[in-house]
Formats: structure tokens, C-alpha cells, sequence
């Protein structure tokens, strides 16, 4: 249904972008000469208005019919949708393309520790530099997004990062 939908749409947008470019081609051609009406004693205004007016309701017309006629010999066939592609459980070898060394075992930079033999929960934060604040007691700066130091389980822009 929502493919049919879908190329009512496009069927719809199609038409209408056709039969409007030729709409306008043709109100640029009645605009070029509309002022010979000025011999008939009319008003080339007011004539292009009612001119114009009629070709956009005929314009209206043909795009109606143009689109149910193509609605209705349209011929639908309905595929059933391919099948999921079946991917691996989980990949867990990666071979260096240079050297085809298997590197799965991702040694952090900064511990030296083998990633992949740390428990999910408990990788290690790199050591954050201290400072040394007003009265003399060495303080390491928090994150906005870090839990507050207070203890309240509220992040620190929450708690007492409101008050700096």
C-alpha cells in the first residue's frame, strides 16, 4: 500500500511538472500578445486575467484526467520483499592488511593494556592533570557530563556546576 501510495505521488509530481511547464510557455506567449486586444477597445489586462484564468482551469482539467487515465491502466505487480541479508554473530578477528598479523587483541595507548581482557565496565580513564586551587588543595577539574563529586548521583552541570 505504501508503494502504491508512493507512485501515485511521483506519477502525480510527473504530470503536473509537464503540464505546468507548458502552462507557463503558454501564458508567456499570450503576454506577448495580449496588447493587440487594445485595438478591440478592451482592456489587455483585464483580458490576460480571463485568458489566464481559463488556461489554468483547463490546466486543472488535463492534469486530472492524465493522471487517473495513467492510474488506471496501470498494471500492478506486487514482488515479495528480498530476504535479510544473513550476516556473521559477530566478527572478532581483524588481520592487518599489510602485514596479515591478526591485531585483534587493541592494546590501549595509554595503559598498555590488552582492550579486548578488561571487563566492559571498568576500562581505565587516562589520569587527569590537577590544579591547584585558592586555598592551597590540589583539585582535578570535572566534566559538565561527569557525575558530581558531592555524591548526589546528578551530573556535575546539574548539581554544584550550576553554581560556578
Amino acid at each position: 500500500m505504501e508503494r502504491w501510495t508512493a507512485t501515485e505521488k511521483q506519477i502525480l509530481i510527473q504530470t503536473l511538472d509537464h503540464h505546468w511547464k507548458d502552462h507557463l510557455s503558454t501564458l508567456d506567449a499570450l503576454r506577448q500578445v495580449i496588447h493587440l486586444r487594445s485595438y478591440a477597445q478592451k482592456k489587455p489586462i483585464d483580458e490576460y486575467k480571463q485568458e489566464a484564468f481559463l488556461l489554468f482551469e483547463r490546466l486543472l482539467v488535463s492534469i486530472r484526467e492524465e493522471v487517473t487515465r495513467i492510474l488506471m491502466r496501470a498494471q500492478v505487480q506486487v514482488e515479495a520483499p528480498p530476504p535479510p541479508p544473513i550476516l556473521p554473530a559477530f566478527i572478532t578477528q581483524h588481520l592487518d592488511p599489510f602485514t596479515g598479523d591478526d591485531d585483534t587483541a587493541d592494546i590501549d595507548a595509554a595503559t598498555g593494556a590488552v582492550m579486548s581482557s578488561i571487563p566492559f565496565g571498568n576500562i581505565p580513564q587516562p589520569p587527569m592533570p590537577q590544579r591547584e586551587a585558592q586555598g592551597g588543595v590540589i583539585e582535578a577539574p570535572v566534566s559538565r557530563n561527569a557525575p558530581c563529586p558531592c555524591g548526589s548521583g546528578k551530573k556535575y552541570k546539574h548539581c554544584h556546576g550550576q553554581i560556578a
